[in-house]
C-alpha cells in the first residue's frame, strides 16, 4: 500500500485526479481518498494536524511492513533560483525543537535534494534570517515523526515543490494545484517505483548473498543501521537489475583501518547499488 499525506486539498486534487482516487465515507475531519492500493489523506495545516492525520491513516489501514508513506506538497524557499522545482527532502529540521530527522534514501530518483525546515508558524521574508534549511513548510517534521512510529526511515518520503520565496500570501489555491500538476509525471513515476519494490521479500537474497553481506558488515565495521540499509539496497538492486551481487566482492579486498574508511566505502556501495 502507498499512503500519501497532503496538508491542503489544492495539493491533493491533482493526485486525486491522476490516480482516480475516490472519497472514503467516514466520520472524521480528515479527508481520505482511495483507489488501487493508494490511500491519500488531507491533514490540514500544521505540525500537529499532519502528525494526527498520519497516525490516523496508518492506524486505520493497519500499516504493514511492505507499505510506504509520502508527504507531498508545496514549500517556500529562500533561494530565488528555486521556483516550481521538485525537491526530495533528505533531512528534516523541526525548527522549534531543533530535532533532526533523516530519511534513508534507498530508492533511485532524479530529484534535487534539500533540507526541509518545519516551522509552527507561516514563514515570510521578515523571518528569513531564522531559516537554516533549503526550504520551509509547516508539516514535514510532524509527518515524519508520526510515520516513523510505524515504518522505518527508508519507507518514509517527503517531496516538496517550491511555490514561493518566503512570500506565501502571493500564492493562490489555483497556483498550488498547477504546481502539483506540473510535476505529476515525475511524482507518479516515483510512486510506481515504490510500488514495484518489496522490502521484505525473503526470496530476493540467496544464502550466498546474505553471507556476502555479513562479511561486508564485519569487514567495513558497519553499524546496525548501515547493515539494514545494505540489505534493502541489495534487494532493490537485484529486483531492478536481475543481476547477482558480484560488484560487492571488490569491497572485501579493500583495506579498512578506521571506521571512517568503512563508512566511506559504504557510501560508495550505496551509490553503486542505486545508480548502476
Amino acid at each position: 500500500m502507498i499512503f500519501i499525506v497532503n496538508a491542503l486539498y489544492p495539493e491533493a486534487k491533482p493526485l486525486i485526479e491522476y490516480f482516480q482516487l475516490k472519497k472514503v465515507s467516514q466520520i472524521s475531519r480528515i479527508q481520505l481518498y482511495e483507489n488501487n492500493g493508494i490511500v491519500l489523506a488531507v491533514s490540514g495545516v500544521g505540525i500537529t494536524s499532519s502528525a494526527i492525520a498520519t497516525t490516523y491513516l496508518l492506524t486505520k489501514y493497519e500499516v504493514k511492513a511492505t507499505d510506504t508513506i509520502l508527504n507531498i506538497g508545496v514549500a517556500g524557499a529562500k533561494s530565488q533560483k528555486l521556483q516550481g522545482d521538485l525537491i526530495y527532502c533528505h533531512k528534516i529540521i523541526h525548527h522549534d525543537t531543533k530535532y533532526n530527522y533523516y530519511p534513508d534514501i534507498l530508492v533511485q530518483h532524479s530529484f534535487s535534494e534539500g533540507v526541509l525546515e518545519t516551522f509552527s508558524t507561516i514563514v515570510d521574508l521578515s523571518m528569513s534570517k531564522e531559516v537554516i534549511g533549503d526550504l520551509v513548510d509547516m508539516e514535514g517534521a510532524g509527518f515524519f515523526e508520526a510515520a516513523s512510529t510505524f515504518l522505518p526511515p527508508h519507507q518514509i518520503h517527503i517531496l516538496k515543490i517550491i511555490s514561493d520565496q518566503l512570500q506565501p500570501n502571493e500564492i493562490t489555491s489555483l497556483d498550488v494545484s498547477q504546481l502539483m500538476r506540473n510535476q505529476m509525471e515525475s511524482i507518479a513515476a516515483f510512486i510506481k517505483k515504490l510500488q514495484e519494490i518489496s522490502f521484505t521479500d525473503p526470496e530476493v537474497l540467496t544464502e550466498e548473498d546474505l553471507q556476502l553481506l555479513q562479511q561486508l558488515r564485519d569487514h567495513l565495521h558497519l553499524t546496525i543501521t548501515m547493515y539494514h540499509q545494505l540489505i534493502h539496497l541489495t534487494k532493490q538492486y537485484k529486483i531492478r537489475t536481475k543481476e547477482p551481487l558480484d560488484l560487492l566482492q571488490a569491497y572485501l579486498r579493500v583495506e579498512i583501518k578506521t571506521k571512517s574508511e568503512g563508512k566511506s566505502n559504504f557510501e560508495q556501495i550505496r551509490k553503486q547499488l542505486l545508480y548502476t
